[in-house]
């Protein structure tokens, strides 16, 4: 395929700021040695006019030396433009460069940002759910200790068994002893009278007596 319709031409990459300034810079030494060149040349062909008579050769040095004169004013010239290029360029590289590290920061920024609103987020969610924790906590506590309604009769009858009760602990000791002897003596006399009573009794009368005999066991 690429016989017959041929294949296109690799593109060269794009010459970058860092490539221009390293061009520049080369350029600006060249034309330096070129300048440094005709220094030498002025500095041969003045001392040579400085011990010669006025004449033709004096003449002609001097305006090889004017010549020379003018090459170098040019590539001084050249040298200031392309001085001030490379100035430019790094100025250029220099901005570039700052542009950069802003945009780095203001992007570490924006993530430092969105990752405080999620903590943020993350307290406030934090502290709704403590709340709701507090409030049904609250509520279980005032379920808890709610006072329910008992009906009056109820609440009469535990107080009226309370003060019954109170009483019968509170009974002194010789009046328990002296019920127990009195009730003792009666049964005893109950006991007596009952059994004379059969005795004196009929035979006729049995049934009456065991009946009596059966009510004093």
């Amino acid at each position: 395929m690429n016989r017959l319709f041929g294949s296109a031409n690799p593109q060269e990459p794009k010459p970058t700021i860092d490539d221009a300034i390293t061009k520049a810079e080369s350029s600006v030494t060249r034309i330096k040695e070129k300048i440094s060149g005709y220094n030498g040349e002025l500095l041969k062909y003045q001392k040579q006019l400085a011990g010669m008579r006025e004449g033709p050769t004096k003449n002609s040095i001097r305006q090889r030396a004017t010549r020379v004169l003018q090459q170098r004013k040019l590539y001084d010239q050249q040298l200031e433009q392309l001085e001030q290029q490379t100035f430019n360029l790094e100025s250029a590289k220099f901005t570039s460069e700052n542009l950069k590290n802003t945009m780095t920061t203001i992007q570490s920024m924006e993530q430092t940002n969105k990752m405080l609103k999620k903590q943020y987020k993350n307290i406030d969610n934090l502290q709704d759910e403590m709340a709701d924790i507090m409030e049904e906590t609250n509520e279980i506590q005032q379920i808890m200790g709610r006072s329910y309604a008992i009906p009056e009769s109820l609440e009469a009858l535990g107080a009226e068994w309370s003060i019954e009760q109170e009483k019968s602990d509170t009974l002194p000791s010789y009046l328990d002893d002296s019920e127990k002897t009195n009730s003792g003596l009666a049964n005893s006399e109950l006991d007596k009278e009952l059994e004379d009573l059969s005795n004196n009794l009929p035979k006729d009368q049995q049934p009456l007596n065991n009946l009596v005999g059966e009510m004093s066991k």
